[in-house]
């Protein structure tokens, strides 16, 4: 077992810390559903109309916010079908708030 760590040791320590790494930053990068808003997608909405909307109740650009919702609800084909929810961007402050804002798209 020495000999092993003698020759090897760099190589096992960047294995270690590479796993590590990964196991910590996909930890940190899952999404927690219940600090943003939740929208139910109508017939005829685009993530644009939301960004145009709603970027200036977030810290984000109209861009940034676009990339951010594609990326984060998977939408890898840009498609939005009615009926499925996205998360946007925007702090959920309480449920009263959520609920404003859900009145406020036509939820």
């Amino acid at each position: 077992m020495k000999k092993l760590w003698a020759t090897h040791s760099y190589t096992i320590l960047l294995i270690v810390v590479s796993c590590l790494s990964t196991l910590f930053l996909s930890l940190k990068s899952d999404i927690k559903e219940e600090e943003y808003v939740k929208v139910t997608i109508e017939v005829g909405d685009t993530v644009w109309e939301y960004a145009e909307q709603y970027s200036k109740n977030s810290h984000l650009s109209k861009k940034q916010f676009v990339n951010w919702v594609l990326t984060k609800n998977d939408l890898s084909d840009k498609h939005l079908y009615p009926g499925d929810e996205l998360i946007l961007p925007i702090k959920n402050i309480s449920k009263e708030a959520n609920t404003e804002l859900a009145s406020a798209i036509g939820e």
